[in-house]
């Protein structure tokens, strides 16, 4: 029970991001959530719970879509603290609640999915380890059955599916909770795309826990025009790279990310940030025979 309410704590900063811009402007849902608050307060998370699931009936009724997402995040917040199985559970419930979702929503409900199944694997990762790897991911079992490669892969997959395009349109200011974190200022994140790119390069593609990377060559860079200027690395051809290589597809995002960046010329602050975050990352993990020395 312990660990999984420590593992809440982290995704919970995604919830935040989620929730910042569904706030009640009917005083009813106010009344209502101010009651969940309270419930939550006191330590009642099963009372906040049965709360939360009036007011998810009613926003049913009334077809309000952001009561209704708001109510989704909390139910699965408060089960996952009053189940064993608190991942799984996570996991489960944010596949349904996909379904459900749209727009903004949707792309940071992928993102959700993929740290849920990253941290299943990280606090399961010597069972996990020990599994032979397959080809048919498809194979009969849930996900408590995979094998290294399948997380792999439903990570990478979730996580590009949450950079999405629509993304580019939402001002980072417009989102007090990121903004409130010094390291997200609107100069250098000028966007929620912007914010996408980062989280997942560092908390799901970073390369400090090496059960995701193992020790075969996919996971290593060797092409120095990686340290090319914009220009060049954002028109590299990167179809054939392994994609199952966290590595790897972090150069992807980069890529992504630089080519968006370089059609804004007048956010100039934003494209040097995110070059030197590409570069600092090429280099410090490429593999060569001559090593490149940092300037």
């Amino acid at each position: 029970m312990v660990r999984n309410q420590l593992r809440i704590i982290p995704i919970m900063i995604i919830f935040s991001l989620i929730i910042s811009n569904l706030e009640a402007t009917d005083d009813r849902y106010k009344k209502l959530w101010k009651d969940v608050e309270t419930l939550e307060q006191k330590g009642l998370p099963k009372s906040a719970l049965e709360k939360t699931d009036e007011i998810y009936k009613l926003a049913m009724s009334e077809k309000n879509e952001q009561q209704i997402v708001k109510t989704l995040i909390y139910k699965l917040k408060y089960e996952c603290q009053l189940d064993e199985k608190g991942t799984e559970l996570a996991i489960q419930k944010t596949q349904q609640n996909i379904e459900k979702s749209t727009g903004i929503t949707k792309s940071f409900m992928y993102l959700l999915l993929a740290y849920e199944y990253k941290s299943y694997y990280s606090q399961n990762s010597w069972t996990i380890n020990q599994r032979s790897t397959t080809n048919n991911f498809e194979s009969e079992g849930g996900f408590e059955f995979w094998d290294k490669t399948k997380f792999q892969d439903v990570v990478i997959k979730n996580a590009f599916m949450a950079l999405d395009e629509s993304l580019k349109k939402e001002k980072i200011e417009n989102y007090e909770v990121l903004i409130n974190n010094a390291e997200f200022v609107p100069e250098t994140f000028p966007t929620l795309y912007d914010f996408m790119a980062y989280f997942i390069l560092e908390n799901l593609f970073a390369n400090e826990n090496r059960y995701y990377y193992g020790n075969n060559s996919s996971d290593k860079l060797t092409d120095n025009q990686l340290l090319d200027d914009i220009t060049a690395f954002t028109k590299m051809d990167l179809s054939k790279i392994d994609t199952l290589s966290y590595t790897q597809n972090a150069v992807l995002v980069y890529q992504k990310w630089l080519n968006w960046r370089s059609q804004n010329q007048n956010q100039k602050e934003a494209l040097i940030a995110t070059d030197l975050r590409r570069l600092k990352f090429v280099h410090k993990i490429l593999v060569q025979s001559t090593k490149i020395n940092s300037a």
